[in-house]
């Protein structure tokens, strides 16, 4: 999901055709132009994330992905594999210091 296409967008999709949404949890006063309320009806199994524009290229990697989605855990083993991951994937992207941030949630 890109910035430019989801950015006040209230009809954007991703591939399989379900609405997307870009947002702001910093605080910048110039988001303020950007800010919509919208709401979706979820489903059971539905994923959830915000992440900060750090996490973009990681986001975008499907790859990444689905390891992700596939093997969550909030134990220490999992958020080591998860670091080691993301440094092997950022080693030769230029933005690799940018901040990540990134908040999941599976709706039930």
């Amino acid at each position: 999901c890109w910035c430019n296409y989801l950015r006040n967008n209230i009809n954007a999709k991703d591939e399989d055709g379900s609405l997307v949404g870009w947002g702001c949890f910093t605080g910048e006063p110039t988001v303020e132009d950007f800010i919509q309320v919208h709401t979706l009806k979820l489903q059971p199994g539905d994923h959830i994330f915000l992440f900060s524009d750090g996490m973009i290229p990681l986001i975008d990697n499907i790859d990444f992905l689905s390891w992700f989605t596939k093997n969550y855990s909030t134990s220490f083993y999992f958020h080591k594999k998860m670091r080691q991951k993301i440094q092997e994937l950022l080693a030769n992207n230029p933005e690799k210091d940018k901040e990540k941030t990134l908040i999941y949630y599976q709706y039930s």
